[in-house]
């Protein structure tokens, strides 16, 4: 090979194994995977309150994805009622890390009882109302990032109790 060949060859190889290099998970080309949640916390059992009062839990998710918490989209659980129907309408109960203590007259969305803003703990406050049936209900967490990876679930209870 002359001058004017392997020039062009060697640019080819050098482009070739760059190529083959990227998305191997060790640089900057790393794939966006699914985040973790850490832990949950969820009391063992509370009680149904007597006709006109509530009583409360505050459920809580630790979560981390290795492109930071920014790159967190949501943090949610489905709740099994102890007839083996889903709470809130099967719909997921989101929860937030926004720092805003629990409010009954604010919005349950926002004001959920969250203690730290930021720190990857995210919270929601339950209430339990005289008409909650009694038994154990079944709490399934996830956490989905911002390019729609879902991470492992995680399963706690609380038993609700008269």
């Amino acid at each position: 090979m002359n001058k004017k060949t392997i020039i062009p060859f060697l640019t080819f190889i050098l482009m070739f194994l760059t190529l083959q290099c990227k998305d191997n998970g060790t640089g900057p080309e790393e794939k966006n995977v699914p985040g973790k949640i850490l832990w949950v916390e969820v009391p063992d059992s509370i009680q149904i309150p007597e006709a006109g009062y509530f009583n409360k839990a505050l459920i809580k998710a630790a979560v981390q994805d290795s492109n930071g918490l920014d790159d967190v989209d949501s943090v949610y659980f489905y709740s099994r009622k102890p007839d083996g129907t889903l709470a809130n309408k099967g719909k997921p109960l989101t929860m937030v890390d926004n720092g805003k203590p629990f409010s009954i007259s604010g919005d349950p969305w926002v004001d959920a009882g969250d203690e730290k803003a930021g720190d990857g703990i995210y919270s929601l406050t339950i209430l339990i109302f005289n008409d909650a049936q009694a038994g154990r209900y079944y709490f399934t967490f996830y956490m989905r990032d911002k390019a729609g990876n879902l991470s492992d679930s995680i399963i706690d209870s609380i038993e609700v109790y008269r």
